[in-house]
């Protein structure tokens, strides 16, 4: 053997070079090489030397030929201690080559019978031969592409140079689609995308993309678009990367689990120069599976998951129906503003109670009536008449009548104005109630994203758990009990995933529904931090006001102080006890006060005719009045005296409700100034906690991993993390929804101010503390 134990002992660790051999150019290879390097230093630097020379590395031109002539090249190279493959193709030349004359590594092994590969007891059994199979990956993310998608005729897409080097993998690969009951052809692929595309079969429904290591990344994005483009659903086999860029499904949580691969070839190497035999080293390759499905391209391409494979699956573009773009939180509040119903609805009040105004003052200015009058009567009445009422008649008219002192009509304007100023402090008060409704309906929908991502991760943290109890039930560490138990625990968590989603998908709803859009739009909401500038006013100069209990309470007064000016209920009940006192004042002076009234009229009688005329025709036919009337009511009942105690009461009833209103407003300041304080301070004792609650499921997790706890202390620390992570996550987003009813109660928003209204803000802040012998620098 090369490398004994006892040569990790020597005084200077002993020297390694290790020859690679790459199946062909490839614009990542410097990328896994060096994560290869790395990982292997990382094991046996404080052990051994190892060295990876340049000209030790070589890079082959994918074909059989040229890959063996590298293999060759290294194997007779007295230089080369190791040889390690990086490639389909090496790892197939090297497995078939019988007892080799020095270690080799050959990770890529795609299919063990497929390929005819030696294997006994779990191993290679051939002299110097390490290998590692992926033999389960193609069965796998074939059945997987099925069961999301359901097609019925596949187009396989792989690289030309691995199917020419290996051409059995093309029965293997019919032999698969066969077993699950579907018709599969074969595109070879070289570095023509247009070309490959175009190969597609007609009938095609689905494209399986095995991994394309010939193609440099815009060639990749090319074939991606062209799938795309023709509606075709596809499939992976590469990695998460390529699902990222806009293939449809992907199996793997890496790169063709390149980071894990690397970290595998790294141990078996250690365990060859600690003295372990090649052949004598496990071959097969546990791969870690996530599915992973991008709903932007499902959407392009028209081809929906279900419900329960989008439970299983991790979503990438989650808002699978197409977005209409980013909304920020800003933009959220003027949509709502500009557009809301009801705020819409409220303003029409507004508008209408404007033209009583008007109405009022309209009584105060002249009225002018005009008249015409057609009059017939019979014969005999006329003629008894002696020529004072003639049969037929004609006359026009006009009066001009003007109020020259009403108390009731002038109390009326003021009261009027009085009135309008309260609508418009109701539409303001409105105006805030839905800023404030849709700021608390933004925060909640990104609440019940991060809620849903929570529990999203909480189930694949079960599933992962019951991997584990599954290879403690298969080594004997537990019993079946475990297995069962992480199965209900994830029909559970798919339950609260579900829960998770409707939450999410009603808060988008409420939120369309306040800014008047189709309830089932899709936006990409801007995350809001904490620091966010339009939610404060000079955050850090605000916050020395409130470091200490006593400015904090110092704090509180000013901002009772400062607020209750604003309120807009406050002010509405203002306006509506001046309507009042104007009312009350007004049914007082009715006591002596007459209504003074002036009419002229003016009628021109301008036909007579039939019988009763008068015997000689009448000069002047038109007739002139002009009267000034003034009234004075004496008694009515006692209905003035009732009228003015009414009054009265209805006065001192609206005092009192202001009174209240201002009790009521300064207890909500204060509690939601004592909120907004608990809660922002919650948030770091919150964030402290789930990464405590974190570590310790780690912890816990390894410790069941390895016998040392119960399933049930599992599912505790389990359970205690999850509960952390959505206090964390409802801590920040408590503190908003605080933050803003904070405000509302305030009576206005500080990121609706401009800049001058914030310095006066901080003027009035600082001048309230100056009084009370505070200076803040």
């Amino acid at each position: 053997m090369l490398f004994m134990p006892e040569a990790v002992l020597a005084a200077d660790p002993p020297t390694v070079t290790v020859g690679v051999v790459i199946d062909g150019p490839w614009k990542r290879n410097n990328e896994i090489f060096e994560l290869l390097r790395s990982e292997v230093h990382t094991l046996t630097d404080d052990e051994f030397a190892v060295r990876f020379p340049a000209d030790k590395s070589l890079t082959a031109d994918w074909t059989r030929d040229g890959v063996s002539a590298a293999v060759e090249r290294l194997l007779n190279d007295p230089g080369v201690d190791i040889i390690i493959a990086l490639g389909a193709i090496a790892s197939d030349d090297l497995v078939h080559r019988g007892p080799l004359p020095k270690p080799v590594i050959a990770p890529y092994i795609l299919d063990i019978e497929l390929q005819n590969v030696p294997r006994q007891d779990g191993s290679s059994g051939v002299t110097n031969l390490s290998y590692v199979t992926f033999s389960t990956r193609l069965p796998t993310s074939m059945t997987t592409f099925h069961e999301v998608v359901g097609f019925h005729k596949l187009t396989l897409m792989t690289n030309t140079y691995v199917i020419t080097a290996i051409p059995q993998l093309k029965d293997r690969i019919r032999q698969i689609a066969g077993s699950i009951g579907i018709d599969v052809s074969i595109v070879l692929v070289d570095g023509a995308v247009q070309e490959a595309l175009a190969g597609i079969p007609r009938g095609t429904e689905a494209v399986f993309v095995a991994p394309q290591f010939q193609l440099a990344p815009e060639e990749v994005d090319e074939l991606i678009a062209g799938l795309i483009e023709r509606r075709l659903p596809s499939f992976s086999g590469f990695g998460r990367s390529e699902v990222e860029r806009g293939m449809m499904v992907g199996l793997t949580q890496t790169d063709f689990d390149f980071p894990r691969m690397a970290r595998r070839i790294a141990l078996n190497l250690q365990r060859i120069l600690l003295g372990e035999k090649p052949e004598d080293i496990p071959v097969a390759f546990e791969e870690v599976t996530q599915l992973t499905i991008n709903m932007e391209t499902a959407r392009k391409v028209g081809t929906w998951p279900s419900w329960d494979i989008m439970q299983k699956a991790e979503l990438i573009g989650e808002n699978y129906f197409e977005s209409k773009g980013e909304l920020t939180l800003e933009e959220a509040i003027s949509d709502a503003v500009e557009k809301n119903l009801s705020l819409m609805a409220g303003y029409k009040s507004v508008t209408a109670g404007a033209v009583d105004i008007r109405r009022a003052w309209a009584t105060l200015f002249p009225q002018v009536t005009l008249a015409g009058q057609w009059r017939k009567i019979d014969e005999d009445r006329a003629k008894a008449s002696l020529g004072t009422a003639p049969e037929r008649t004609a006359n026009s008219s006009a009066t001009l009548t003007q109020i020259l002192f009403n108390e009731e009509a002038l109390a009326n304007v003021g009261i009027q104005k009085r009135l309008q100023i309260s609508r418009e402090e109701e539409f303001r008060q409105l105006k805030l109630d839905i800023i404030q409704a849709t700021a608390i309906t933004y925060f909640n929908v990104l609440r019940a994203k991060i809620l849903e991502r929570i529990q999203f991760d909480n189930l694949k943290l079960s599933k992962a758990n019951l991997e584990l109890a599954e290879k403690r039930e298969s080594v004997g560490q537990s019993g079946s009990a475990d297995v069962y138990r992480w199965e209900s625990q994830i029909a559970t968590n798919r339950r609260d995933l579900l829960q998770a989603q409707a939450d999410r998908h009603n808060a988008e709803i409420v939120l369309n529904g306040l800014l008047h859009r189709p309830l089932e739009d899709n936006y990409q909401l801007r995350e809001t931090s904490l620091d966010e500038p339009m939610l404060w006013i000079d955050r850090d100069r605000v916050i020395q006001y409130t470091d200490n209990p006593w400015s904090f309470r110092i704090f509180r007064d000013f901002i009772v102080t400062d607020s209750l000016e604003n309120t807009p209920g406050l002010r509405q009940l203002e306006a509506l006890i001046k309507a009042k006192d104007r009312q009350l004042r007004s049914a007082k002076r009715d006591f002596w006060l007459p209504d003074i009234t002036f009419q002229a009229n003016v009628t021109d009688n301008f036909y007579e005719d039939g019988a009763g005329q008068p015997a000689a025709p009448v000069k002047n036919d038109r007739d002139v009045s002009a009267v000034v009337q003034a009234s004075y009511p004496l008694f009515e009942g006692g209905d003035r005296v009732a009228e003015v105690k009414q009054l009265k009461e209805e006065l001192a009833q609206l005092t009192l409700q202001r009174d209240a209103l201002m009790e009521s407003i300064e207890q909500d300041i204060r509690t939601s100034l004592r909120d907004v304080g608990a809660s922002h301070g919650s948030i770091r004792h919150a964030r402290k906690s789930a990464a405590a609650a974190g570590q310790n499921l780690e912890l816990i997790t390894d410790a069941y991993a390895r016998g040392s706890v119960s399933i049930i202390e599992l599912l505790d620390a389990q359970n205690a993390s999850l509960v952390a992570d959505q206090v964390s996550a409802n801590a920040v987003y408590d503190f908003m929804i605080d933050f803003m009813v904070m405000q509302r109660n305030m009576g206005y928003y500080m990121f609706m101010l401009n800049e001058e209204e914030r310095r006066e803000w901080l003027e009035r802040l600082a001048a309230f503390f100056s009084d009370r012998g505070i200076t803040v620098e």
